[in-house]
């Protein structure tokens, strides 16, 4: 054996273990695609149950409202540790606490949960600007039946 076998096992180890940390297509993991949702960086470990109203689910282009019965147009603030949004559908999908998964399309009748939007989160989308300026952060989500 010569004395160069053991620093070519330890660059063996080494790229292997480097391997194993890069995604499937050798790049960097991009980061999620948000669409139109406004998100607060929120792992949603705790509830809020205020009621933020019910009514119609507008998906548009820049923007998640929601007009609640009262007529008052909300942009629905969504915490990034329990939402996603599907691209291909143009859907949002949402992991309500009692960890049932519910998909959310643009006309779904909804009540939402949550906090109004009172404070001052740590964006990772924020709302368009062309976005209602009265916002609301989802907790929980039910729809009519």
């Amino acid at each position: 054996m010569s004395a160069g076998t053991p620093i070519l096992a330890t660059l063996l180890v080494a790229l292997i273990g480097l391997s194993s940390c890069a995604s499937p297509s050798g790049s960097p993991e991009a980061p999620p695609d948000w669409g139109p949702l406004a998100v607060a960086r929120d792992d949603a470990s705790g509830v809020s149950q205020a009621r933020g109203g019910q009514g119609p689910l507008t998906i548009a282009e820049e923007c998640v409202t929601l007009t609640t019965e009262s007529g008052a147009a909300l942009t629905l603030v969504w915490r990034s540790g329990q939402t996603s949004w599907d691209e291909t559908r143009q859907v949002i999908v949402f992991e309500s606490p009692s960890s049932e998964r519910i998909v959310l399309a643009d006309g779904d009748v909804v009540t939402v949960g949550g906090e109004d939007g009172a404070r001052d989160p740590d964006w990772i989308a924020e709302p368009h600007t062309s976005c209602p300026t009265t916002t609301f952060f989802v907790h929980e989500v039910t729809q009519a039946s």
